[in-house]
């Protein structure tokens, strides 16, 4: 009985480039969750490339070989957990039909809490002024995309706001929530956290306020 040719899928290399390529795109996400790891046990500032290539266990020379800086293997753990957290955002808006701006808020500040590190990088992204202008186009990008989408969130339930920028005002808000509350002297973790979404619900209430108001006296 003759052989059936199996035809590869979509995941699947059909050619030796292809092969190369993916070998080395799954070599740069090893290099990248083990910069994950090692950002979530040491402070930001502190973690080496040589950190990293020993959790991943390989040499800091093979991760030059894929990353030309720290900066810009920081730069690609910050936009994956954006990435993360811009699908979390993404299944709730599409879960409901009404505006839900305090369960996004409550998404966000848990997807922060959850991954502090990134909370981190931000902060440090946000005052770095040494950044490249490639790393910077890129961490740029990646905020473009959650403002594009929250945007067009404001402008689906009020096409007459400026949703640009109550959009900006909107995340530069939440940016000072997060950064100052979260080490709230005296509280644990959980506290912390409780804190931060009473807080945070205070804030989605203003703006979906500020939404209704201004459709009101159109």
């Amino acid at each position: 009985m003759p052989s059936r040719t199996k035809t590869p899928t979509k995941s699947e290399p059909t050619n030796f480039l292809m092969l190369k390529e993916m070998e080395r795109e799954n070599r740069k996400n090893l290099f990248i969750n083990a910069a994950e790891r090692v950002f979530t046990e040491m402070p930001f500032d502190k973690v080496t490339i040589r950190n990293i290539a020993k959790q991943a266990g390989i040499t800091a020379t093979a991760i030059y070989r894929y990353f030309p800086d720290k900066q810009t293997l920081y730069a690609e753990a910050y936009i994956r957990s954006n990435n993360r957290l811009l699908g979390k955002i993404l299944e709730t808006m599409n879960s409901h039909s009404s505006l839900c701006l305090e369960e996004i808020t409550m998404v966000i500040i848990e997807h922060f809490m959850s991954e502090e590190q990134n909370l981190k990088m931000r902060a440090h992204f946000l005052i770095d002024d040494s950044l490249s202008p490639e790393i910077a186009q890129s961490i740029n990008e990646s905020s473009r995309r959650f403002l594009s989408e929250l945007v067009n969130y404001f402008g689906r339930f009020n096409p007459d706001v400026d949703a640009r920028m109550l959009s900006r005002i909107y995340i530069a808000s939440l940016n000072g929530l997060l950064i100052t509350l979260r080490k709230y002297p005296g509280k644990n973790n959980k506290e912390v956290l409780q804190n931060m979404k009473t807080a945070g619900s205070v804030l989605a209430s203003m703006f979906q306020d500020q939404l209704n108001i201004q459709k009101d006296t159109k």
